[in-house]
């Protein structure tokens, strides 16, 4: 299985309820099926025409080494994921592509 979380990169996580929240993380040390990542800014992109927008990380801006954490990495048929239990949601590799993000009325 190809690994997905390699020093680097970036990842995001996507969370909410009513709404979608996205946050962005470089990774910035992987030892066997444990990842620590680092959160980075991010930039909306895109504004949709209702309550959503697209956004990427901000790949110009250090990652803020005070808050970063480590996960351990998931393995499955579809890929490797962390989990998060802050968010309740999942960190996921991010695929050079904006990720939409929403939020409520």
């Amino acid at each position: 299985m190809e690994r997905l979380f390699v020093i680097g990169d970036y990842a995001y996580s996507s969370y909410g309820y009513d709404q979608t929240n996205i946050s962005f993380y470089k990774v910035i040390d992987r030892k066997g099926d444990w990842v620590t990542f680092a959160p980075v800014r991010q930039n909306a992109v895109e504004s949709g025409s209702g309550d959503y927008g697209h956004t990427i990380p901000d790949t110009n801006s250090e990652p803020n080494l005070d808050n970063k954490f480590r996960r351990k990495i998931h393995s499955s048929k579809y890929g490797e994921s962390c989990s998060y239990a802050r968010t309740y949601g999942g960190i996921y590799p991010y695929e050079n592509k904006p990720v939409m993000y929403s939020w409520g009325h």
